[in-house]
C-alpha cells in the first residue's frame, strides 16, 4: 500500500497525467481530499483504470485546468453495478470545478446515479465550452421515467458558463430533497434549469450573483430560470446584445447578466440590474457605458 495514512492531497502544474498508470491499484487508500491546479495539458482527472482507488474521497477541486475534457474518465454503471473494489466517489460531498475550459458535461446520466449520492456543495465557474452537467446516458436506453437523487445536495452554484443549456439533458426525475437555493449568473443561454420534472420540495429561488440579496422564485426551479432567461431576452429587445468584446477588457468577452455591482467605466455603484460582465476577472460595465465604446456585439 502506497502513502497508506495521506487524506489530503494538492497537485499543482503538473506537465502530463497527475497519475501513472502502473501503479498498485492500492494507492492512497484513506485520502479524503483533493485539489488539482493549473495543470494545462492534463485531460481526466480520473483514468477508468484508477478510478477504484478512490472510495473515501470527500472534497475534489478541479482549477484552471484548461484542457481537461473528463473529470470521471470511467464507463457508465448501470443498474448499481460496481466496479472492480466497489463504486468510485460514492463519498464525494464537496465538488468544485473552476476554469476548465475543455470540459463539455460533467458526468453521464447512467453515470450519476451509482456516484455522488452524498455531495453536498456543487460549484461549476468559468468554464467556457460545458453545456449541460448531467449528458444523455448510452444511445437507445430509454430514461424518462428514471431518476437521479440528490438528497443532501444543499449548495449549487453555476456562474459565468456562457454556453450552457441547461443542468440535464435527459426527460427523466430529478430530485433534490434538501436543495433550498441555487446561484445562476452570468448563464446566458440557460433557457431552463433542465427538462426534466424537478422535484424540489425546499427550493425558495435563484440568487443571480453570490454577492447579492436579490432571491427570485416564479413557483419552482424551472420557472424561475426560464424567467431569468426571459428578463435577458427583454434586454436584448432593447438593443443590449448577449456578448460584447469592449476595449476596456479586450481579454474576454463581457457577457449580460443582472447583479449588483460598481461600473468599471464610470465607477458608479448600481443596484440590482443589468451589468456586462467579466466573471473571471471580476469586471463589470453598466450596459449604457458598453455600448459607447464596445466593438462588434455578438449575439
Amino acid at each position: 500500500v502506497l502513502f497508506p495514512n495521506l487524506e489530503r492531497l494538492n497537485l499543482s502544474s503538473m506537465k502530463r497525467t497527475i497519475w501513472d498508470h502502473q501503479i498498485s491499484p492500492n494507492f492512497f487508500p484513506k485520502l479524503k481530499s483533493l485539489e488539482v491546479t493549473n495543470c494545462q495539458k492534463l485531460v481526466t482527472i480520473f483514468p477508468s483504470d484508477l478510478v477504484s482507488n478512490f472510495q473515501n474521497l470527500e472534497t475534489l477541486k478541479v482549477k484552471k485546468c484548461i484542457s481537461v475534457e473528463k473529470i470521471f474518465g470511467f464507463r457508465q454503471l448501470h443498474d448499481g453495478k460496481t466496479l472492480a473494489g466497489g463504486i468510485p466517489f460514492q463519498n464525494i460531498r464537496t465538488l468544485e470545478i473552476d476554469s476548465c475550459d475543455g470540459l463539455i458535461d460533467l458526468v453521464t446520466f447512467s453515470t450519476v446515479k451509482s456516484t455522488l449520492v452524498q455531495l453536498q456543495k456543487l460549484s461549476i465557474t468559468n468554464c467556457e465550452m460545458i453545456e449541460v452537467i448531467i449528458s444523455s446516458s448510452d444511445q437507445g436506453q430509454n430514461v424518462e421515467d428514471d431518476e437521479i437523487a440528490f438528497p443532501r445536495l444543499n449548495s449549487l452554484e453555476l456562474f459565468n458558463l456562457p454556453n450552457l443549456k441547461s443542468f440535464c439533458s435527459q426527460k427523466s426525475i430529478l430530485q433534490f430533497s434538501s436543495l433550498k437555493e441555487v446561484i445562476v449568473s452570468v448563464c446566458p443561454k440557460m433557457e431552463m434549469f433542465s427538462p426534466c420534472v424537478v422535484d424540489a420540495p425546499l427550493f425558495k429561488g435563484v440568487i443571480s450573483h453570490k454577492l447579492d440579496d436579490q432571491i427570485l422564485w416564479k413557483g419552482d426551479l424551472n420557472s424561475t430560470i426560464r424567467k431569468l432567461f426571459m428578463e435577458m431576452l427583454e434586454e436584448m429587445a432593447k438593443g443590449f446584445p448577449c456578448t460584447i468584446n469592449h476595449p476596456l477588457h479586450e481579454k474576454h468577452q463581457l457577457l449580460l447578466a443582472r447583479r449588483t455591482y460598481q461600473c468599471d467605466g464610470c465607477r458608479e455603484l448600481a443596484g440590482y440590474c443589468w451589468s456586462y460582465v467579466c466573471g473571471r476577472c471580476d469586471f463589470d460595465l453598466h450596459p449604457t457605458c458598453a455600448l459607447k465604446g464596445s466593438n462588434k456585439a455578438i449575439n
